[in-house]
């Protein structure tokens, strides 16, 4: 019976398993699985949430501004075109 950390941190996994999963967690994340057991792992941006927004909408304003100046189209053909640029 093995007694090491991987095997009783995953009990019903096989040792292989166990061993190719910690392998890709580490390549994917630099730390072991183990390390990730001890607390919450949060993904925040570097930068707030509102500064994102605000770009975000000045991109927003700047293809809507850039849409507009099209004169060959039609401004129904704008507006499709300008709401398949933002999908």
């Amino acid at each position: 019976m093995p007694t090491d950390a991987l095997s009783l941190a995953r009990p019903g996994l096989p040792l292989a398993f166990g061993f190719v999963l910690d392998t890709i967690i580490t390549l994917l994340f630099k730390y072991p699985l183990r390390v990730f057991a001890r607390g919450d792992m949060v993904m925040a941006p570097v930068v707030p949430a509102l500064v994102i927004a605000i770009v975000a909408g000045l991109a927003v304003l700047v293809v809507a501004y850039a849409y507009a100046r099209v004169r060959t189209l039609r401004p129904v053909d704008r507006v499709v075109l300008g709401m398949l640029r933002a999908t």
